[in-house]
C-alpha cells in the first residue's frame, strides 16, 4: 500500500488545547522504492504526536532523504507551547553546536585555497597566543612546551575550556565572563568576537595542545583565525562561502526583526521532567545584531537549510551546481582524526573527526548505527547524521535543552529511522 499524506490541518497557527497540530506530514509515494517501510514511517509520525501530547517535546520538525530523494517531511507540535502556536516547517531554530561542522568546512575551504594547512601553527595568524601559558595546579601557570596547530582547534585538543566545564580554567572563564553569544545571566559579556578573544588570551590553557580533547571554545578561536586569514568578517565569509552557494537563505548568526515571528521558543526539562520555557522566539537575545558571531554554537537556521548542507557533504562537497569542498576535503570530515584522547565522557563507538563524530565501532553504541556514519547535534536537541553506506541524511529539529528522564531524543530518532529503513545486515542495533 502506498502512503501519501499531506495534512495542512492548521492554517491559522492556533489550535484547540486538546489537539496536537500537524502542519506538515508528508511521506513520498515512492518511499517503498527507496527501501523504507511505509507503515513504520507512519508509526514514527504517530509516535512523535504522542510524545508531544505527553509533554516530552514542545514540537518537532523531521526530514529524511535517501540518495538525495526526500522521503519524509513533518512538522508536528508547537513553536510556542503555552500560546498553542503551531510549529511550521520554515521555523528557525537555534543550532548551537551544529554550528561546528560548518566551522570545519570554512577552515577546509581556506586550506584548499592554500592559506594554511592542518599542521600550521595558529600563532602565525594569532600571535597573541604564542606565549599563552598552561595552567598548573601548584605554580598556577607554566610555560607551554608545544605549539598550537590548526588541527588542535578543529579537534578540541588546543587546551581551551568553556564556562560550562568544571575545571580550574573554566572557573577563570566564568570569573572573567568569557562567554559565547548565548542568552545568559552574565552582566558583562564580550561585546565583540575580538573582545571575546582578548579576554581569552588573559587566561592560561587547561593543558598542552594535542594532549587530550576538551570540549570547549576552540571553534571561536578558529573564528578569529578564519577572519584574519580570509581578510573579512566571519558573517560575510560564512554567507559567501557556504550559505549563499547552498541557498541556505535562513541560516545566520542572528534573527532579523522580520523573522522573529518564526523563531521557535526555547524550552528546558525542569527538575520534574516537565517542559519549562526559557526564551520566547519573538523576544529573543538572538535578534540582530549580535555581539559575538560564534563558530562554537551561534548559528540559527531551518531544517531545510541544514539538510542542504548535509546533503552536499554526502555527495562529496557539492549540491546542484555549487561546490563548497573538494571531495578529498570532504573525506577528512568522514575520517577519525589520529591521536585524539577521547576521554572517559566521549560517545561509545565513535571517535572525533573535524567538528563532528565518526562511528568506528557500531556495536558499542547505545543506538542503531552504521560504521562510517558522521553526526553531531546541538544542545537544544537539533541533530543530524549522514550514512553514506545507505545514502541516508536524517535530521530532527526541536528546541528543548537537556534530556527527558525517560528517553533520549536523538537516540530515539536514530532507532526509529533505522527501524523503517535499510537491510538488517547494514545496521547494528547497538547495545
Amino acid at each position: 500500500m502506498r502512503w501519501l499524506m499531506l495534512l495542512l490541518s492548521v492554517t491559522s497557527g492556533l489550535v484547540e488545547a486538546s489537539s496536537v497540530p500537524v502542519t506538515l506530514s508528508w511521506i513520498s509515494p515512492s518511499s517503498a522504492e527507496t527501501g523504507f517501510n511505509e507503515h513504520r514511517l507512519v508509526e514514527m509520525l504517530d509516535a512523535y504526536s504522542q510524545d508531544i501530547r505527553d509533554g516530552k517535546l514542545p514540537g518537532v520538525n523531521l526530514m529524511i532523504s535517501r540518495q538525495g530523494q526526500v522521503v519524509l517531511k513533518a512538522s508536528i507540535g508547537y513553536s510556542h507551547r503555552e500560546a498553542r502556536r503551531a510549529l511550521l516547517f520554515d521555523h528557525i531554530f537555534r543550532l548551537y553546536s551544529m554550528t561546528k561542522p560548518i566551522a570545519a568546512v570554512l577552515s577546509l575551504q581556506q586550506i584548499e585555497a592554500g592559506l594554511y594547512d592542518l599542521d600550521t601553527t595558529v600563532d602565525e595568524f594569532l600571535p597573541e597566543l604564542l606565549q599563552l601559558p598552561v595552567h598548573d595546579p601548584v605554580s598556577e601557570t607554566r610555560e607551554r612546551r608545544g605549539r598550537m596547530r590548526v588541527r588542535h582547534l578543529l579537534t578540541h585538543t588546543a587546551g581551551f575550556s568553556a564556562v560550562w566545564n568544571e575545571d580550574a580554567v573554566a572557573k577563570m572563564y566564568r570569573d572573567r565572563q568569557i562567554v559565547e553569544f548565548l542568552p545568559n545571566d552574565y552582566e558583562d559579556p564580550p561585546t565583540s568576537l575580538f573582545d571575546f578573544f582578548s579576554r581569552l588570551t588573559q587566561v592560561p590553557l587547561l593543558h598542552e595542545p594535542g594532549a587530550r580533547r576538551t570540549y570547549g571554545v576552540s571553534n571561536d578561536v578558529q573564528g578569529v583565525l578564519v577572519q584574519r586569514a580570509g581578510a573579512s568578517d566571519l558573517a560575510s565569509l560564512s554567507e559567501s562561502q557556504v550559505f549563499d552557494p547552498l541557498d541556505m537563505q535562513d541560516t545566520s548568526f542572528c534573527v532579523s526583526k522580520a523573522d522573529l515571528g518564526r523563531f521557535a521558543s526555547l524550552y528546558v526539562f525542569n527538575e520534574h521532567g516537565d517542559l519549562s520555557r526559557v526564551e520566547d522566539g519573538a523576544h529573543s537575545a538572538y535578534k540582530c545584531p549580535v555581539a559575538v558571531p560564534s563558530l562554537s554554537g551561534g548559528l540559527v537556521g531551518t531544517i531545510t537549510d541544514y539538510w542542504r548542507f548535509a546533503e552536499a557533504l554526502r555527495r562529496g562537497g557539492s549540491l546542484g551546481d555549487s561546490r563548497i569542498l573538494k571531495r578529498t576535503s570532504t573525506e577528512l570530515l568522514f575520517s577519525p582524526q589520529p591521536d585524539v584522547d577521547e576521554g572517559e565522557d566521549w560517545i561509545a563507538g565513535a571517535e572525533w573527526g573535524l567538528g563532528l563524530a565518526v562511528v568506528v565501532e557500531p556495536s558499542k553504541s547505545v543506538r542503531s548505527e552504521v560504521k562510517g556514519n558522521i553526526y553531531w547535534s546541538g544542545s537544544a536537541n537539533t541533530s543530524f547524521w549522514i550514512d553514506r553506506t545507505n545514502g541516508l541524511v536524517a535530521l530532527i529539529f526541536t528546541q528543548v535543552r537537556g534530556q527527558h528522564r525517560e528517553f533520549s531524543i536523538q537516540t530515539d530518532f536514530r532507532n526509529r529511522v533505522y527501524s523503517a529503513c535499510c537491510r538488517a545486515e547494514d545496521v547494528d542495533e547497538g547495545l
